[in-house]
């Protein structure tokens, strides 16, 4: 194999599940929330086939997505106290990097500033 031959590598497109739909979430708030109201809605829309538990949420949804960069710590909305990082809030340049374009196009296009 020569140096000018490049190995392309597939990308893994993220188009459905609970990272996708936390993403949703989280962009359609555009406000960092609390562990507590992650859970809530959950139980509000009815996913608990998706999301089974709350400790599925928090070790297999939450903290892996925080590892990715998908999502960072931030004072939560939703609760008073005086906790500064008590809550999750979306990362869009890094949340939509792997959701699929037809997907980022249609349904969660990332919000913009009406600073520019």
């Amino acid at each position: 194999m020569s140096a000018s031959t490049a190995i392309k590598v597939a990308t893994k497109w993220i188009t459905s599940g609970p990272q996708f739909w936390i993403t949703k979430l989280l962009q359609r708030e555009n406000r960092a929330v609390s562990f507590k109201y992650l859970w809530a809605a959950v139980e509000r829309d009815n996913m608990k086939d998706v999301i089974p538990s709350k400790r599925f949420l928090k070790i297999r949804v939450v903290h892996m997505m925080h590892r990715l960069g998908n999502i960072e710590r931030a004072p939560a909305a939703d609760i008073q106290s005086k906790a500064t990082k008590n809550g999750w809030l979306l990362r869009p340049d890094n949340a939509f990097k792997y959701i699929h374009p037809d997907l980022r196009a249609a349904d969660i296009q990332p919000q913009e500033d009406g600073n520019s």
